[in-house]
């Protein structure tokens, strides 16, 4: 009997064993699958990661650039490097687009400008053609062209950024008074930049002067002065204003004095 019971316990005692081994492996096992705080940490930014580039592409999903070239309805897009005088006469950057449609194909264009990297909404979006009044020289400038088949976008395409060019200036006005005798007369000259830069004026000379008579203008104001003696001037009087914006604007003005002198004005 006494066997017996030893070799019940002892049996007993190997099962007990073997439970407590394989309870062991499995906390191992658990322990051994563990992830630390650290690598939690970078799985949570790579799925973030993911998350954010998945929305990229869709967002991008129709985007075309000329640096990434791709397979793209349109060959190639681009403005004009200087600007071009439009119907009305105003000054605009033209897009000149090339596409690769078939010449029986239906598709429409749309263009979204943007100035140094902001929508530009007040543009035409239905026009290739970009006015130059809202920009001075520096701003930054590219298009994004909407290709629309059965008025359904297929495809983006982003232009190359191109900056505004100087504008030269404009002379509005030059106010010519009447000169009737002899004395001293002002010639103002209305001039205006579209840039803010300082202007310079020049005149040219006339062919001939009578020998008390002097034309000389201001480099700064622009005002001409016309001192006028008592020799009789010639009838007419003809010389070019220029306003010079230091950047290659010039602007330049024909300018024609007509001298109404009498006999009586020319004693005084």
């Amino acid at each position: 009997m006494t066997r017996f019971f030893l070799r019940l316990l002892a049996v007993l005692l190997l099962i007990s064993a073997a439970m407590v081994n394989n309870r062991c492996g499995k906390s191992d096992d658990s322990l051994g699958d563990a992830k630390s705080p650290g690598e939690i940490q970078a799985e949570k930014k790579a799925r973030e990661q993911s998350l954010r580039d998945k929305k990229k592409k869709e967002a991008d999903a129709y985007l075309i650039t000329p640096d990434a070239p791709t397979k793209s309805w349109i060959k190639r897009a681009s403005f004009t490097p200087k600007p071009v005088d439009t119907e009305d006469g105003k000054k605009a950057l033209q897009l000149n687009v090339e596409t690769n449609f078939p010449q029986d194909m239906e598709y429409r264009l749309s263009y979204l400008y943007y100035k140094n990297e902001e929508k530009f909404p007040e543009a035409d979006s239905e026009s290739n053609l970009l006015l130059l009044d809202p920009f001075i020289k520096g701003d930054l400038i590219h298009a994004d062209i909407d290709v629309y088949v059965k008025d359904k976008p297929i495809e983006r395409y982003r232009t190359e950024t191109v900056m505004i060019p100087n504008s030269p200036p404009v002379i509005n006005n030059i106010a010519i008074p009447d000169i009737n005798g002899p004395g001293t007369y002002s010639i103002a000259v209305d001039a205006f930049d579209k840039d803010g830069d300082t202007l310079t004026y020049s005149m040219t000379k006339p062919a001939s002067l009578p020998q008390d008579m002097q034309l000389t203008m201001d480099p700064s104001s622009g005002v001409v002065t016309c001192i006028l003696g008592k020799t009789p001037p010639p009838q007419k009087l003809d010389f070019v204003v220029i306003a010079d914006d230091g950047d290659k604007g010039i602007a330049k003005k024909s300018v024609s004095i007509t001298f109404n002198i009498t006999k009586e004005n020319r004693k005084e």
